[in-house]
């Protein structure tokens, strides 16, 4: 009876420090955070939507940049599905920081804290009034300077109206954008 105790000490004991050893690594959700902005209220058809995804990275982390240094690093991307009446395009993304880290014998290119991507979505002549949704895929591995966590893909959505050419419209978060003119 008493090697029984002990045994399912012993087992509870390892549970704990197996949970308590995973606890260590941050939950890869909380690594990396995306919020999507949009350049209008609403918008007309046969214009074009400018979209500009935030990333919040957690200090002490990075992820690659959309051009990773090595083969094997997954880089930074933000696409939309392919086969719908949507196209992502002029797709730019912030200059990265060359760093060196404990895990590479190579200098490797990341982003770091917070961090701006942007891009337009040419609205079709075609599409219908009313409120439409894409979805925004968002793949990126996240890194430390000992160890990466596998790579990860998040999914937003955006969603806009479109009104007719006599309904008027407005620009909105012109702060951020005008940031990111600057930077192009």
């Amino acid at each position: 009876m008493i090697y029984r105790k002990k045994w399912l000490s012993v087992i509870t004991g390892a549970f704990f420090i197996c949970l308590f050893s995973l606890a260590q690594f941050d939950d890869e959700e909380d690594v990396a955070k995306f919020k999507i902005f949009k350049s209008y209220d609403r918008i007309h058809p046969n214009m074009e939507l400018r979209i500009a995804v935030k990333a919040a990275i957690k200090v002490l982390w990075h992820i690659n940049s959309n051009e990773p240094s090595e083969d094997y690093m997954i880089g930074t991307s933000v696409a939309i599905p392919t086969g719908g009446p949507f196209e992502l395009k002029e797709v730019i993304y912030p200059e990265p920081s060359i760093l060196r880290l404990g895990f590479s014998d190579t200098p490797v290119s990341v982003y770091e804290g917070e961090i701006i991507i942007a891009g337009a979505i040419q609205i079709p002549e075609d599409i219908g009034l009313g409120e439409h949704k894409i979805p925004i895929h968002i793949n990126y591995q996240a890194c430390n300077d000992a160890s990466c966590l596998p790579p990860r893909s998040v999914k937003k959505e955006i969603s806009f109206i479109v009104v007719d050419a006599k309904t008027p419209i407005e620009e909105i978060n012109k702060d951020l954008f005008a940031k990111l003119n600057e930077r192009s």
